[in-house]
């Protein structure tokens, strides 16, 4: 009954904010009708960058990696669930996309860290938008304990959406 309850006010604030964005879309745009491709396809800025955003763990290692650099078994500790051969595996996909580098440190036993590039930073509003989401929508209460790049990129949303 109380999970009845709770889905009937997501889909409430869902409405109120699909209202809403629709709405500041009108604005932002003055009546300018915006056409969609047929095909969403490697041309399409938004489909290519859901390839990227949109495969699973990526946006939670680079929110955890917006906060420095992390090395391998903290991020895997970030993440209940996923296996070290998939955060390897994402890591060296992300890695080849230039979104974090990778810096070995000639130490007994190897230290091997993990860093977001400027292409990797470019995608903190992405994130922050998501993290925003997750706070105003989903009632995720989740808080970050210092400033982080990630938190400049929300009062940079904030400021330029005014």
């Amino acid at each position: 009954m109380g999970l009845t309850c709770c889905t009937a006010a997501l889909d409430l604030r869902l409405v109120s904010f699909t209202k809403t964005f629709e709405s500041s879309i009108q604005a932002r745009y003055h009546g300018i009708v915006r056409t969609m491709r047929a095909i969403h396809d490697g041309h399409c800025a938004v489909a290519c960058t859901a390839s990227i955003i949109g495969t699973k763990w990526t946006p939670l290692l680079v929110h955890d990696l917006s906060e420095g650099p992390r090395r391998f078994s903290e991020l895997e500790r970030a993440c209940p669930g996923i296996s070290p051969r998939t955060l390897s595996e994402r890591l060296d996909t992300l890695e080849g996309l230039n979104i974090l580098e990778r810096q070995s440190y000639p130490e007994s036993p190897p230290r091997v860290e993990y860093t977001l590039t400027e292409t990797g930073e470019a995608l903190l509003p992405i994130i922050a938008a998501m993290s925003a989401f997750g706070h105003d929508w989903l009632g995720c209460d989740h808080a970050h304990p210092d400033p982080s790049p990630l938190r400049q990129a929300v009062s940079t949303l904030s400021l330029s959406d005014g």
